[in-house]
């Protein structure tokens, strides 16, 4: 899906990946699995 968000007017995947980014950083910071799951 390529729909426009009306948050910014960024892409859904650029979203996505920003997302996903955050999550990395989640890992990075405090690894705790539980918490990936309840988010993801």
């Amino acid at each position: 899906m390529v729909k426009k968000f009306g948050l910014h007017g960024l892409p859904f995947q650029s979203i996505r990946s920003i997302c996903i980014g955050n999550i990395k950083k989640l890992l990075d910071s405090n690894t705790d699995i539980e918490h990936l799951q309840r988010v993801v």
